[in-house]
C-alpha cells in the first residue's frame, strides 16, 4: 500500500466522486494478489485520474490552444497534459511578458515541472511483460506515482502565484488612472457634482488569466469632495468611502487596462445613513 500522507495529500485535491472512485480502484487493484498485472490496474487508473485532474484544472481546449506558446503535439489530438499545467500556471500570457514585464523565465518553469511529468509517465505506460509482483516494489511505484502527481500540481500553483504576485505589483500606476477616469454612478446619487482625490489601495488582485484576457479586482478607499449648492449657498463636504473596481487586459497588454472593461463601485451607505450589514 502506498504512503497514506501521501494518498491523503492527494485525496485533498480530488474534487468530484469520479476522481476519488478512481484513486480507489488504483489503490484495491494493488490489493489484488492473484492478478500478476496489478501494477499496471494502478498504472491505468492513475493516468486517467491525471487527465481528468488537468482537464479540471484546465477545461477550455480552444483557450489553451488560442495561446501564443501552444503547439499542436504531432501525434496528439487537443493540448497534452503539460499544455494543461501550462495554461492553469499563467493562461495564454507570453514568454516575452513573462520574461521581459515580470522577470520570470518560462524555462524553468519546464524545468521544474518537466522531471515530474517524465516520471508519472514512465509509471503510467507499464509494458505488457512488465509484471511487478514484489510487495516493497508495488509499493515503491505507487508512491512515486502519487508524488509525481503532487509535484505537476504543486509545480503549477507555485508558478501560477508568482506569475499573479509580480503583476499585481505592475498595476498601482494603471489602477490610479483608471479609477480617476472612470465615472462612479454611486457618487451621482449622493451629491450633483463631485472631485475624487486621494486614492489608497488596499488590494490588487488578479481574478482570472484566460486565454486572452486578464480579470482584476482592486479594492481600497477614495477620498471625495462632494459639491452642494451654487453661488451663496455652495457647500464642499469632505469624505472618504470605501471602493471595489473591477477590471480587465488584453493578454497581449496585460498592464494596460481597458476603458470599457472597467467599473467601480463606491460603497456610499454611510453617508446616507444606512445601517451596516450584520455578519452574526
Amino acid at each position: 500500500m502506498p504512503n497514506d500522507d501521501l494518498v491523503k495529500r492527494l485525496e485533498g485535491r480530488l474534487q468530484d466522486d469520479f476522481s476519488r472512485d478512481l484513486l480507489r480502484g488504483a489503490i484495491a487493484a494493488l490489493d489484488q494478489e492473484n492478478v500478476a498485472t496489478r501494477a499496471q490496474h494502478f498504472s491505468v487508473s492513475m493516468r486517467d485520474l491525471s487527465d481528468h485532474m488537468l482537464k479540471q484544472l484546465a477545461p477550455d481546449d480552444d483557450a489553451i490552444e488560442s495561446c501564443a506558446w501552444y503547439e499542436q503535439h504531432p501525434q496528439l489530438e487537443g493540448p497534452t497534459r503539460r499544455q494543461r499545467a501550462c495554461f492553469a500556471s499563467r493562461g495564454g500570457l507570453t514568454d516575452q511578458f513573462l520574461k521581459g514585464g515580470l522577470k520570470l523565465d518560462p524555462k524553468e518553469f519546464h524545468a521544474e515541472i518537466g522531471p515530474a511529468f517524465n516520471e508519472l509517465n514512465k509509471r503510467t505506460h507499464l509494458k505488457p511483460d512488465t509484471v511487478i509482483s514484489d510487495p516493497a516494489e508495488l509499493e515503491n511505484l505507487a508512491n512515486e506515482t502519487i508524488s509525481a502527481l503532487l509535484e505537476i500540481f504543486e509545480v503549477t500553483e507555485d508558478v501560477h502565484r508568482e506569475v499573479i504576485s509580480r503583476i499585481e505589483g505592475h498595476l498601482y500606476d494603471e489602477a490610479v488612472k483608471a479609477f480617476i477616469d472612470e465615472t462612479i454612478d454611486s457618487l451621482d446619487l449622493v451629491a450633483g457634482h463631485y472631485e475624487t482625490g486621494g486614492v489608497l489601495y488596499d488590494e490588487m488582485r488578479v481574478l482570472s488569466i484566460d486565454g486572452d484576457i486578464i480579470r482584476y479586482e482592486i479594492t481600497g478607499n477614495v477620498d471625495v469632495t462632494l459639491h452642494y449648492g451654487s453661488g451663496s449657498d455652495a457647500a464642499m463636504i469632505e469624505e472618504n468611502f470605501p471602493f471595489v473596481c473591477t477590471t480587465a487586459a488584453t493578454i497581449a497588454e496585460p498592464i494596460q487596462l481597458l476603458s470599457n472593461q472597467t467599473e467601480a463601485k463606491v460603497d456610499t451607505s454611510s453617508w446616507r445613513g444606512e445601517p451596516e450589514e450584520d455578519d452574526t
